[in-house]
């Protein structure tokens, strides 16, 4: 009888010896404490929270991705509207300081057509100067002829306020600026000077000379309206490398954690593995040892 009850305390001791192994080479071979959050116990909320938070933390980092794009695009083609802007001050005060308005009409041209076209340029099939509208050229004016009829201030088709993007749960950047912001003060200038034209590629009249001596500062003034646009773009793109950092340094913390709930140590699993392996070695040499006794052995 005594028998009987060993075998089966050894068999029951062999099936949770077996039972353990088992686990512990899914551990080893995938290195979770578990294959499902049913086997994490109490740790279960805990991890589930966690791969939620890495779930917004993702989201968030893709946003600044993307917004880091549009004010990267936005700074460039501001930029290149800035260094246009200083060029056209150097021509119109070289053509006052000569008296003279060799290709000024072609430049005056040129000049226009680049900043409109900067101006309703696309970056992922979005009007990055269109504020919230996004899908319609800012600019509605393609020439200086075409700005001289319909004047500057029905010029512009961006519509207000600039389009945001969340990058923290504080936090909101705000994606470029407006066609108007920028260049409402540029193209008034070329609309006045246009207005005084046609200048020949000869000697100026001392009208046109005194109209393009005036607008040498109000375009002045207007490239500045641009650096400052710049400068403000710039702003948005230093909180948004702030939040990125932030969000990364949170992501690393995130990560740790998910690793200490979920996680097992690689070297303290393969020390279980081998221990509960030669465990149920041990139990089976036990089962195997009980069958073969008599009672022989016990007279």
């Amino acid at each position: 009888m005594r028998i009987t009850n060993d075998s089966d305390l050894l068999v029951q001791l062999a099936l949770a010896n077996r039972d353990r192994a088992t686990e512990s080479q899914l551990q080893v071979g995938s290195g979770k404490k578990a294959q499902d959050f049913k086997g994490l116990a109490e740790d279960t909320q805990t991890a589930l929270s966690t791969r939620s938070l890495l779930s917004r933390n993702e989201s968030l980092q893709g946003a600044v991705s993307r917004a880091r794009v549009d004010l990267k695009a936005t700074d460039t083609r501001l930029n290149t509207v800035y260094e246009i802007a200083q060029d056209l001050v150097k021509t119109l005060k070289n053509a006052v300081g000569q008296e003279r308005g060799d290709g000024l009409e072609e430049t005056l041209d040129k000049s226009f057509e680049q900043i409109v076209g900067i101006l309703n340029g696309r970056q992922n099939d979005l009007y990055i100067f269109g504020g919230t509208r996004t899908d319609t050229p800012p600019v509605n004016v393609a020439t200086r002829a075409d700005l001289q009829a319909t004047t500057t201030a029905n010029a512009f088709d961006n519509f207000g306020p600039s389009r945001e993007a969340r990058v923290a749960d504080n936090l909101t950047v705000e994606l470029g600026v407006q066609a108007d912001d920028v260049a409402r003060n540029l193209f008034q200038v070329i609309e006045n000077i246009t207005n005084a034209g046609p200048f020949p590629d000869d000697k100026l009249s001392a009208a046109q000379i005194a109209t393009l001596t005036t607008e040498v500062g109000n375009l002045e003034t207007a490239t500045r309206d641009v650096a400052n646009a710049q400068t403000d773009n710039g702003l948005n793109l230093n909180r948004l490398n702030v939040a990125s950092d932030q969000l990364e340094q949170e992501a690393i913390a995130l990560e740790r954690f998910k690793t200490e709930v979920e996680d097992v140590d690689p070297a303290e699993a393969i020390n279980r593995l081998m221990n509960d392996k030669f465990a149920l070695e041990a139990s089976y040499r036990s089962i195997s040892l009980l069958q073969q006794t008599t009672l022989l052995n016990f007279i």
